[in-house]
This record gives structure tokens, C-alpha cells and sequence, in this order.
């Protein structure tokens, strides 16, 4: 054995560090190709903006890119998203989503008519009063009017401003609201599991080495296929 080290050895260690460059190499290529998708993806989703689209019954939703990354990327890219979920006590939040919708409701125009307590219409001198409330949460506006015998409302402008927050962190769901008036009455949901990454995995390709010819009993390149069972960096990076 020890003959057999003794005249393979520079061989041996040859074919070794050529495995470890050739995984080295691969893993690299794939780990940048890696960051590349994720650095695309987040110029996309810091540039996307919200897109609207119908079935085919007509109904609307809408849809935009998301982030893609950790918690210190929410940071750098939303400092003011990542305090809330800072402020919800939230350390591992696999899903981070930031949601401001704004209800607009139709104008409305309701009148009816004064009567008496048995019924007898009663006429009154014509009066008009405005009405609006506007803050942070709602804005409502309109006027109340009475002619004659007629009461009416009418409301011109009727909007409630939601935002809220929703995070997901091991399988659970929080929500959070800057709007007090807001109540969640149910929440249901399904998580989608990610398939794991393998610690190992098997590259095969063509490969250009330096080694060990037996038939001219020297050192040399040589150009064959390599079939290689090396670590996944991009899992240990990832992790």
C-alpha cells in the first residue's frame, strides 16, 4: 500500500483537486445564476406596480412581484414595512405583504316623506345643511335637506382607507391595522411547502483535467465527461 501511495501520489492528489475545482466551479456558476434570479427579481419588484386583470366572469384582481430575500432586505428596500413587522414582534416571517385598498362606496340619494303621528304629511320651510367628516380612516361627505314635506340625504363621497399588514411566521398568520374600526372575522389559509434542497447533488458534464497518463507513464491534461456527487453551497449559503 504504502509502494502503491509512493508512486500514484502526485496522481492521486491531481485527481482530487481536479474533483474539487470542477465542484467548486459548478457550485459557484449555479450559486451566482442563484443570486442573479434574485437580484432580477427584486429590480422587478421595486419597479412593478400594481397590475389588474378579469376572469373570464368578469371578476378583478389584482396582482404585483414581491421582494425576494430576508428581513435585512425588507429593510434596505421598505424601512417603514420592515418596523411593523419589527413592531409585531416578528423574528423568522417567511411572507411579508403590505396592503393599503381604499373601500369607495356609490353615492347616495334617500328622501322620505314627514308625517305626523297619524300619518298627516307635515310641510316645513326648506332647509339645507352640509355635512363632512375626513380623517385618516374615512372620508364622508354629503348634505341633509328638508323641502316641504320631503327629508332627504344625500351622501356624495363615502370612502374607508384600509391598511394593513400580513405576515407569515411558522405557519401562522398575522395581520396588523392602522385602522381601529377594522375587525377580522375569519381567517383560513393553506401553506404550500417548499421542496428541500438536497445536501448533495449529482453533476455530470464535460470536464477538462490534469493527470496521471498510465499508457506514456506521465502527467497530462485530458478532456471526458466528469461525474461528479458534490455539496450544495447554495443550501449552507441559503440556510
Amino acid at each position: 500500500m504504502k509502494s502503491f501511495w509512493n508512486k500514484y501520489k502526485y496522481m492521486i492528489i491531481m485527481l482530487l483537486l481536479s474533483v474539487v475545482l470542477i465542484c467548486t466551479n459548478l457550485f459557484a456558476i449555479r450559486q451566482c445564476n442563484s443570486y442573479k434570479d434574485i437580484n432580477n427579481n427584486n429590480i422587478v419588484a421595486l419597479t412593478d406596480s400594481i397590475n389588474y386583470y378579469k376572469t373570464k366572469t368578469g371578476e378583478l384582481y389584482v396582482s404585483k412581484t414581491l421582494l425576494t430575500g430576508n428581513l435585512k432586505t425588507l429593510e434596505l428596500a421598505n424601512d417603514s414595512l420592515y418596523q411593523v413587522i419589527k413592531d409585531m414582534k416578528l423574528k423568522e416571517a417567511t411572507t411579508v405583504i403590505h396592503f393599503n385598498n381604499t373601500v369607495d362606496n356609490q353615492p347616495k340619494d334617500t328622501s322620505w316623506n314627514v308625517k305626523d303621528s297619524v300619518g298627516t304629511i307635515i310641510t316645513y320651510p326648506r332647509l339645507d345643511k352640509s355635512f363632512a367628516f375626513v380623517d385618516q380612516y374615512r372620508e364622508l361627505t354629503g348634505n341633509v335637506y328638508l323641502n316641504d314635506s320631503i327629508l332627504g340625504l344625500n351622501i356624495d363621497k363615502d370612502k374607508v382607507f384600509l391598511d394593513y399588514v400580513l405576515a407569515i411566521e411558522n405557519g401562522k398568520v398575522f395581520i396588523k391595522s392602522n385602522n381601529p374600526y377594522v375587525k377580522y372575522n375569519e381567517i383560513e389559509g393553506l401553506t404550500i411547502p417548499q421542496p428541500k434542497k438536497k445536501w448533495f447533488t449529482l453533476v455530470v458534464g464535460p470536464s477538462i483535467n490534469y493527470g496521471y497518463d498510465f499508457n506514456n507513464n506521465k502527467f497530462g491534461p485530458s478532456l471526458g465527461i466528469s461525474v461528479v456527487y458534490g455539496l450544495n453551497l447554495s443550501r449552507i449559503i441559503n440556510k
